[in-house]
């Protein structure tokens, strides 16, 4: 049995997922979904799906970075007839022009080298970002030295208070249980779904659509505010409290 692909809406939802292109191809296309009647709050899996699933106004917007929407449910006729359908829609999303590139100023900033000062050129804060940008940091540690230092901490909050260090773990993502029906329709429409290695130490970074609209950051395993970094015991020869390498957040005793 083919499961109809196509543009229209679907009465019942059995799953949506909602993900981005990561690599087109001329007969496929690499996504990474998440499962949002799961609730995921990262991408766990995935998926190469055939351009045959995508309707002829999806496969114009599809291309790499594209954001979609995939429903699995069931679609029912004015007769009353049931059919299982596979629904995949790009998004519209307004277009960036030269001048609107030139003219910007960024307002987020992966800060590089782990936040060392021999990294940190003042003109970059200046002239290319935003007043109090939101930052994020890779913390790290090697043979008894660790970056970001306490005065390299010092420096990037002068600039912003909005700022984040995330850590990596080998923690992996594992499979979730879904129901039958969206297992078969994803068989028979000839798409490939495995799971991914994941770590849970993330920062997560959103902001909605607008000239005005503001970013939300929120912190998963631990991850945290670079406020947080660095939790001093008065007398003590090391760090207490929050800590944000060496795997998950905990307090020391």
């Amino acid at each position: 049995m083919r499961v109809e692909p196509g543009v229209g809406s679907v009465s019942t939802a059995l799953q949506e997922r909602e993900g981005y292109v990561v690599e087109g191809g001329a007969a496929d296309f690499v996504a990474r979904p998440i499962d949002l009647t799961a609730r995921a709050d990262h991408e766990e899996e995935e998926a190469v799906i055939p351009i045959a699933e995508l309707s002829d106004d999806s496969t114009g917007k599809m291309r790499e970075g594209s954001v979609f929407r995939w429903v699995i449910g069931y679609e029912r006729s004015p007769a009353g007839t049931k059919k299982r359908v596979s629904r995949i829609v790009f998004r519209d999303l307004p277009t960036m022009t030269e001048a609107d590139l030139r003219a910007g100023k960024a307002s987020a900033f992966k800060l590089p080298h782990h936040g060392s000062a021999n990294a940190d050129e003042p003109g970059v804060w200046e002239r290319m970002l935003e007043p109090a940008p939101v930052a994020v940091l890779t913390p790290w540690r090697r043979g008894g030295r660790s970056l970001p230092s306490r005065h390299d901490v010092t420096r990037i909050l002068a600039r912003t208070e909005n700022a984040y260090a995330t850590a990596g773990t080998d923690s992996a993502g594992h499979a979730r249980k879904r129901v039958k029906t969206v297992d078969r329709t994803i068989r028979e429409s000839d798409i490939r779904l495995q799971n991914l290695a994941v770590s849970p130490d993330i920062v997560r970074l959103r902001r909605p659509l607008g000239p005005q609209a503001q970013w939300r950051g929120r912190t998963f395993g631990s991850a945290c505010r670079l406020q947080e970094f660095f939790s001093w015991r008065s007398g003590a020869a090391r760090f207490a409290g929050v800590r944000c390498y060496g795997g998950r957040r905990r307090a020391e005793r």
